[in-house]
Order: C-alpha cells, then structure tokens, then sequence
C-alpha cells in the first residue's frame, strides 16, 4: 500500500517529537546524577525521617548571664531530630536530646531587692533565677524546639565553688520557658547529709525548690520520712517541707 504525503509528514512529525521526549528525559537524569554528587547526603539518607537530622560527639557548654558563669554541661552525644508522636513526625518541631548529661548550675549573689521580694523566711543569700535565659543558653541550630531530653542525667547547684545539692536520675526534660528540669526515673537527691529518693520530681532553681507529687522516701538528721506529695527547698530543709 502507497504511503500518502500525509502519512509521512504524521510519521516525520511523530519521530522527531519521540527524540525531543527522550533528549529531554536523558538530560534530567544527568542533572539529577551531577545533583547526587553534589549532595552526598542524598545518597546517605541523612536528612530522612527516620535518622538524625544533626548529631555531635562530645559537646560542651558554658552559659554566662551579666558576665558571670550560671551554667555549665557536658554531655557525651547531642542528637537532634524530629519530634515523633506514636508513628508520626511533625517537620515543624524538632527534639534536642543530650546522652549522659553533666550539668553544674551556680548561683548568684542575691540583691538587696531579690532578697525583699522573698516570700520565704530563710534565703541561701544567692539566687538561680538566671540559670535559663536567652543569654545564658546555647544556640542551636534548628528552630521550633519541642522539648529537650537528657539520658540519663546529673545536676550540680554550687555556691562558687561549693556543691550544694546533687540530683541524679534516669532521664529528664527541661521546660526552658518553665524554668523547670523534670526528673523521672530512680531519682537521688543530696543535700548536705539529706538523701531523697523517689521516682519523679521538679526542679524550679529559680525559686530554689523541688517538688514531688509521688511516694518519697527522705533521710535526714538519722531518721527517715516516708509520704506521698511533697515540696521543699533545694536543701531538702525539713523545717520547710510541705507535703
């Protein structure tokens, strides 16, 4: 059978937009590959959902506030990813955790209206109410953070160079527009020859004091006391306990 002019110019018409299609598709495929090379963390799945989006060994920190040293931590590994609820991820939120934390938190002189505006009887004469502020924390580098995590954990108050009271436990969270670190876990408080030990328990360092809404068990002056609720000073004081 003749092939018609018509025919051809169709067939013409038909192979020339076939090669336009595959010189196109070749020339994605190219720039892809050269964009992998240029972005090794492509081809690692670094950036996916279920691996960390930045990791660091060994990180180390000192914040000051007006000058003065108001905390220091040190913690074996820093991960940050996303925050994950059941099997979901949020983009948006990301969730900083610290392995093995060592945090020192110091106390400052207190002023002559810090001290008046007091409405507690005894003072240690310092205040940690500038523990956690802008200037004293960290810079990350993500944004929108839903939660900070410590596993597991160890807090150190001082006076200068003298500990006050050492709080240890199996994880914690910090609240840093609390002003709160959540203890959870075989939780040890020690203060002087005052031992506690419970499951859960806050720390408010700006108000100097702990609290615990669970069963405790406090060793102090040779006796032991055992209840359920309890808030105290930092000191674990026994003559301030409210429980």
């Amino acid at each position: 059978m003749a092939i018609t002019v018509k025919t051809k110019r169709i067939l013409i018409l038909s192979l020339a937009l076939t090669a336009i299609i595959g010189c196109v598709g070749v020339m994605i495929i190219a720039y892809l590959s050269q964009d992998d090379l240029r972005n090794p963390q492509l081809q690692t799945g670094a950036y996916s959902r279920s691996s960390p989006q930045y990791s660091m060994r060994g990180f180390t920190y000192t914040g000051t506030h007006e000058g003065r040293k108001v905390i220091w931590f040190h913690a074996d590994r820093l991960v940050i990813d996303k925050q994950k609820i059941g099997f979901l991820n949020f983009n948006l939120l990301n969730r900083v955790r610290f392995h093995n934390a060592d945090i020192k938190i110091f106390g400052q002189p207190m002023t002559s209206d810090s001290v008046a505006g007091q409405d507690r009887k005894e003072t240690s004469g310092m205040t940690f109410e500038n523990t956690f502020t802008r200037q004293s924390m960290p810079s990350l580098p993500v944004k929108r953070v839903a939660a900070i995590e410590f596993n597991p954990i160890t807090v150190e108050l001082y006076n200068g160079e003298q500990m006050l009271t050492r709080i240890s436990a199996n994880k914690a969270k910090g609240l840093i527009r609390k002003q709160i670190i959540r203890f959870e876990g075989n939780v040890h408080v020690g203060s002087g020859g005052r031992r506690l030990r419970t499951d859960k328990l806050s720390l408010m360092p700006g108000d100097e004091k702990v609290e615990i809404q669970g069963r405790y068990f406090l060793e102090t002056s040779g006796k032991e006391h055992e209840g359920h609720g309890l808030t105290t000073d930092i000191f674990l004081n026994i003559g301030l306990l409210e429980g």
